[in-house]
Protein backbone atom coordinates (compact mmCIF):
# COMPACT_ATOMS: atom_id res chain seq x y z
CA UNK A 1 0.00 0.00 0.00
CA UNK A 2 1.10 3.50 -0.73
CA UNK A 3 -0.65 5.81 1.75
CA UNK A 4 1.08 8.93 0.41
CA UNK A 5 -0.14 8.27 -3.13
CA UNK A 6 -3.67 7.48 -1.95
CA UNK A 7 -3.78 10.64 0.19
CA UNK A 8 -2.47 12.67 -2.76
CA UNK A 9 -5.17 11.32 -5.07
CA UNK A 10 -7.90 11.90 -2.47
CA UNK A 11 -6.67 15.47 -1.90
CA UNK A 12 -6.73 16.09 -5.65
CA UNK A 13 -10.21 14.57 -5.87
CA UNK A 14 -11.41 16.81 -3.02
CA UNK A 15 -9.91 19.93 -4.63
CA UNK A 16 -11.49 19.12 -7.98
CA UNK A 17 -14.85 18.44 -6.32
CA UNK A 18 -14.74 21.81 -4.57
CA UNK A 19 -13.93 23.46 -7.92
CA UNK A 20 -16.90 21.66 -9.45
CA UNK A 21 -19.17 22.84 -6.64
CA UNK A 22 -17.97 26.41 -7.20
CA UNK A 23 -18.63 26.07 -10.95
CA UNK A 24 -22.13 24.77 -10.22
CA UNK A 25 -22.78 27.70 -7.91
CA UNK A 26 -21.49 30.09 -10.57
CA UNK A 27 -23.75 28.43 -13.12
CA UNK A 28 -26.72 28.97 -10.78
CA UNK A 29 -25.82 32.60 -10.06
CA UNK A 30 -25.28 33.47 -13.71
CA UNK A 31 -28.57 31.82 -14.70
CA UNK A 32 -30.43 33.79 -12.07
CA UNK A 33 -28.73 37.00 -13.21
CA UNK A 34 -29.54 36.28 -16.88
CA UNK A 35 -25.81 36.41 -17.58
CA UNK A 36 -25.64 34.24 -20.70
CA UNK A 37 -21.88 34.43 -21.18
CA UNK A 38 -21.31 33.69 -17.48
CA UNK A 39 -23.72 30.76 -17.68
CA UNK A 40 -21.98 29.37 -20.76
CA UNK A 41 -18.56 29.77 -19.15
CA UNK A 42 -19.70 28.08 -15.92
CA UNK A 43 -21.34 25.24 -17.86
CA UNK A 44 -18.19 24.72 -19.93
CA UNK A 45 -16.05 24.70 -16.78
CA UNK A 46 -18.47 22.25 -15.18
CA UNK A 47 -18.10 19.86 -18.11
CA UNK A 48 -14.29 20.17 -18.11
CA UNK A 49 -14.12 19.54 -14.36
CA UNK A 50 -16.43 16.54 -14.66
CA UNK A 51 -14.05 14.98 -17.18
CA UNK A 52 -11.05 15.77 -14.97
CA UNK A 53 -12.77 14.25 -11.94
CA UNK A 54 -13.52 11.08 -13.89
CA UNK A 55 -9.81 10.79 -14.72
CA UNK A 56 -8.90 11.21 -11.05
CA UNK A 57 -11.49 8.62 -10.06
CA UNK A 58 -9.96 6.16 -12.53
CA UNK A 59 -6.53 6.84 -11.01
CA UNK A 60 -7.91 6.13 -7.55
CA UNK A 61 -9.44 2.83 -8.63
CA UNK A 62 -6.23 1.86 -10.46
CA UNK A 63 -4.33 2.47 -7.22
CA UNK A 64 -6.84 0.26 -5.42
CA UNK A 65 -6.25 -2.57 -7.87
CA UNK A 66 -2.47 -2.15 -7.73
CA UNK A 67 -2.66 -2.52 -3.97
CA UNK A 68 -4.79 -5.67 -4.22
CA UNK A 69 -8.24 -4.26 -3.49
CA UNK A 70 -11.31 -4.72 -5.67
CA UNK A 71 -12.04 -1.66 -7.81
CA UNK A 72 -15.51 -1.12 -6.39
CA UNK A 73 -17.16 0.74 -3.52
CA UNK A 74 -16.46 -2.03 -1.00
CA UNK A 75 -12.79 -2.11 -2.02
CA UNK A 76 -12.57 1.66 -1.74
CA UNK A 77 -14.09 1.58 1.74
CA UNK A 78 -11.61 -1.10 2.85
CA UNK A 79 -8.73 0.81 1.29
CA UNK A 80 -9.65 4.11 2.93
CA UNK A 81 -10.19 2.42 6.30
CA UNK A 82 -6.90 0.52 6.04
CA UNK A 83 -4.96 3.71 5.36
CA UNK A 84 -6.75 5.83 7.95
CA UNK A 85 -8.10 8.22 5.34
CA UNK A 86 -11.72 8.14 6.50
CA UNK A 87 -11.87 11.88 7.21
CA UNK A 88 -10.67 12.78 3.72
CA UNK A 89 -13.14 10.34 2.23
CA UNK A 90 -16.00 11.82 4.30
CA UNK A 91 -15.09 15.30 3.02
CA UNK A 92 -15.08 13.99 -0.54
CA UNK A 93 -18.47 12.31 -0.15
CA UNK A 94 -20.02 15.40 1.47
CA UNK A 95 -18.73 17.59 -1.36
CA UNK A 96 -20.01 15.13 -3.96
CA UNK A 97 -23.44 15.21 -2.33
CA UNK A 98 -23.41 19.03 -2.36
CA UNK A 99 -22.47 18.95 -6.06
CA UNK A 100 -25.34 16.60 -6.82
CA UNK A 101 -27.84 18.79 -4.95
CA UNK A 102 -26.66 21.98 -6.67
CA UNK A 103 -26.71 20.32 -10.07
CA UNK A 104 -30.30 19.15 -9.49
CA UNK A 105 -31.31 22.69 -8.52
CA UNK A 106 -29.64 24.03 -11.66
CA UNK A 107 -31.35 21.43 -13.83
CA UNK A 108 -34.75 22.32 -12.35
CA UNK A 109 -34.17 26.00 -13.05
CA UNK A 110 -33.24 25.29 -16.66
CA UNK A 111 -36.21 22.95 -17.08
CA UNK A 112 -38.69 25.44 -15.65
CA UNK A 113 -37.29 28.21 -17.83
CA UNK A 114 -37.63 25.93 -20.86
CA UNK A 115 -41.25 25.11 -20.00
CA UNK A 116 -42.04 28.77 -19.45
CA UNK A 117 -40.39 29.76 -22.74
CA UNK A 118 -42.38 27.10 -24.59
CA UNK A 119 -45.57 28.38 -23.00
CA UNK A 120 -44.84 31.94 -24.12
CA UNK A 121 -44.04 30.75 -27.64
CA UNK A 122 -47.29 28.79 -27.76
CA UNK A 123 -49.24 31.86 -26.64
CA UNK A 124 -47.52 34.06 -29.22
CA UNK A 125 -48.38 31.54 -31.93
CA UNK A 126 -52.03 31.47 -30.83
CA UNK A 127 -51.90 27.96 -29.37
CA UNK A 128 -52.80 26.71 -25.93
CA UNK A 129 -49.99 27.33 -23.47
CA UNK A 130 -49.65 23.61 -22.74
CA UNK A 131 -48.25 22.37 -19.47
CA UNK A 132 -48.99 24.48 -16.43
CA UNK A 133 -46.07 26.00 -14.57
CA UNK A 134 -48.01 26.16 -11.30
CA UNK A 135 -50.20 23.68 -9.48
CA UNK A 136 -53.64 24.55 -8.13
CA UNK A 137 -51.89 25.22 -4.81
CA UNK A 138 -49.64 27.81 -6.49
CA UNK A 139 -46.44 25.74 -6.33
CA UNK A 140 -44.02 25.37 -9.23
CA UNK A 141 -44.52 22.17 -11.20
CA UNK A 142 -41.76 20.52 -13.22
CA UNK A 143 -43.89 17.48 -14.07
CA UNK A 144 -41.25 15.21 -12.58
CA UNK A 145 -38.91 15.76 -15.50
CA UNK A 146 -36.05 16.74 -13.22
CA UNK A 147 -36.79 14.63 -10.17
CA UNK A 148 -33.95 12.23 -10.97
CA UNK A 149 -31.77 14.63 -12.93
CA UNK A 150 -28.06 14.17 -12.29
CA UNK A 151 -26.73 16.65 -14.84
CA UNK A 152 -27.87 19.97 -16.08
Amino acid sequence: MNPAKAAEILNLYIRQSHELLNALRAEYASFRANDISGFEAATSLKLDLSATIQTTERQLYQTLEQDGYPADQAGLNQYVDGLGLQNKYKILMATAKDCQKQNQINARMVNLATVQTQQFLNLLQGREPGTSLYSAAGKLVDNGSCSDTKTA
